[in-house]
Order: C-alpha cells, then sequence, then structure tokens
C-alpha cells in the first residue's frame, strides 16, 4: 500500500492520561511509517490546557493541538475529519491507552489486509481497579466478513482504525450525540465488512462502556433510556429497512444489545425511578 498514513483524532476527555495515550498511539508508527495525532480539547479546564501543552511539547512534529474550542466527542471527530485526506483514521480520547500487542496486530493488518478496516479487542477499567477484556466470539479468523458470519460489532469507535476511502462519505451525527459514534461504525461496516480482527490484542480504556452496570454514569440519565430509542434506534432501523429491504444482522445484533443493556439497568432497583412503567 502506498500511503500508509495514519490520523489519530484524539478527543481529549481526560487529562491525568493524556500523555499515556499519546505515547501509546505513537506504537504506530512502525506500522504506518507517518502518524498525526491531532487533539482536540473537550474538558476546557486549566488542567486539560496544561497536560495539552506539555504533550506538545513534548511531540512537537507529530501532535497538533487542532482547536481552540472545546468540543464534543461527535464534534472533535467531524472536524478532525474534514482535514483527513488519505490513508487511516482512528476516532480515539485520551481516556484510551494502546497496547503494544494492539499496535503489532494493527502493523500485521495493514500489511496482510491493506483493503480492510482494523479492529483491535477493549479492555474497561472496572470497578476493582483491573482491566477487564470485551471479547468475542471464539474461533473467528483474523479476517472476517461481517455480513456471513454472527459478527459481535463492538460499539467503542476507538476499537477501529478506518480507511479514509471506506469513511469519506460519512460523518458524525451530532443531533444525537454519542449514538452518532455508534451509528458511525455501524455505516462504516455497511460500506466496508471485510475487516480484520483478533481478541488476543488490546486497548485499554478508562471510560466505563454501556454493559458496566455500576460505573456507567449514563444510566443515570433518561435521555438514556428514550433518546437513544426514539432518536437514533428507532429511525436507524426504519431507514436501513426502507434503502435495503431489510436490516443486517450485524446491525440487528448490534443494536439488540444496546437495548438488553438499557433494560439491564433499569432492572437495578436505585435505576427503576427514572423511567415510567408506560415508557418501558
Amino acid at each position: 500500500m502506498e500511503n500508509k498514513k495514519l490520523t489519530v483524532i484524539m478527543a481529549v476527555t481526560n487529562e491525568a492520561t493524556l500523555e499515556s495515550s499519546v505515547n501509546s498511539y505513537l506504537l504506530t508508527e512502525e506500522a504506518f511509517g507517518n502518524v498525526q495525532i491531532l487533539l482536540y480539547d473537550c474538558l476546557g479546564s486549566d488542567e486539560a490546557k496544561e497536560a495539552i501543552a506539555q504533550v506538545l511539547e513534548a511531540n512537537p512534529k507529530t501532535v497538533v493541538n487542532a482547536g481552540n474550542n472545546v468540543f464534543t466527542r461527535p464534534e472533535a471527530y467531524n472536524t478532525g475529519l474534514k482535514s483527513v485526506k488519505e490513508g487511516y483514521v482512528c476516532f480515539t480520547e485520551s481516556a484510551v491507552v494502546l497496547l503494544q500487542s494492539g499496535a503489532n496486530f494493527i502493523k500485521e493488518s495493514v500489511e496482510n489486509y491493506p483493503l480492510s478496516p482494523i479492529e483491535i479487542s477493549v479492555k474497561v477499567k472496572a470497578k476493582d481497579g483491573k482491566f477487564k477484556g470485551y471479547s468475542k466470539l471464539s474461533g473467528l479468523n483474523n479476517l472476517c466478513e461481517v455480513t456471513e458470519i454472527p459478527y459481535n460489532v463492538c460499539l467503542a469507535i476507538y476499537a477501529y482504525y478506518f480507511r479514509y476511502d471506506d469513511i469519506k462519505k460519512l460523518s458524525f451525527d451530532t443531533e444525537i450525540g454519542e449514538e452518532s459514534l455508534k451509528k458511525f461504525i455501524l455505516d462504516a461496516m455497511l460500506v466496508n465488512g471485510n475487516i480484520t480482527y483478533s481478541n488476543k490484542h488490546w486497548c485499554k480504556s478508562f471510560r466505563p462502556l454501556e454493559n458496566d452496570s455500576v460505573l456507567f454514569d449514563g444510566q443515570y440519565e433518561k435521555s438514556y433510556y428514550t433518546d437513544s430509542m426514539r432518536k437514533f434506534m428507532i429511525p436507524y432501523l426504519k431507514k436501513l429497512k426502507e434503502e435495503k429491504g431489510e436490516v443486517p444482522n450485524f446491525v440487528q445484533y448490534a443494536l439488540c444489545k444496546l437495548i438488553f443493556a438499557k433494560f439491564a439497568k433499569n432492572y437495578y432497583e436505585n435505576n427503576k425511578g427514572i423511567l415510567e412503567e408506560k415508557e418501558v
């Protein structure tokens, strides 16, 4: 592949881990040769500004402070994507650290499957402080076709390294907030579902995923249950049915997982007051 540039579009959501996060993504230089990290401040705090200044000073050739505003993640990713013209793109945040094994797998994938997007597995920090793995079905080959197997699509945007040619016509729908990250993943898989994946290579995140019924803060907000269904899932499923005649199995499975996660959270006594019975 002639152009192996990687653009890392990083939302600064955790100033404490920013340096570790930036340094970890620089591990991909062996795979891509040319790596650029674009930082977008999503905190607006003095601590975040100081952390950004420090990593800029340490990495003047590879790291850029790409915006002076305070962004949401969808806004940051849309802004960053507009500046990309080629190569691969990773949408991540400073709460995520890429492990060496993940970087090694990315290099292997770029060399062996240059026409495929790349997905690595995710470990998330749990209540006990340990990082626990989010994995998939065992027995999957490194190269998977999501439309041909019962594929469990990871809905953490930072797990992916997309080919720019596959996503250049896509964007993050800021009207649906954080749900736009999930929609973007599914849209990208609909464009090119011939993906490389291994459940043995990881990145780790300090931000809880939705399947964490203890640490995920969104479960205490009513909009997490209602807006997600009304503004994202239902319209998205209807649109796919109208355009394609059916909803692909991997999309059905991914959204069923989201719905199950919401019901599971509402099951706990401390969440029962958030939704009225008729809303459930």
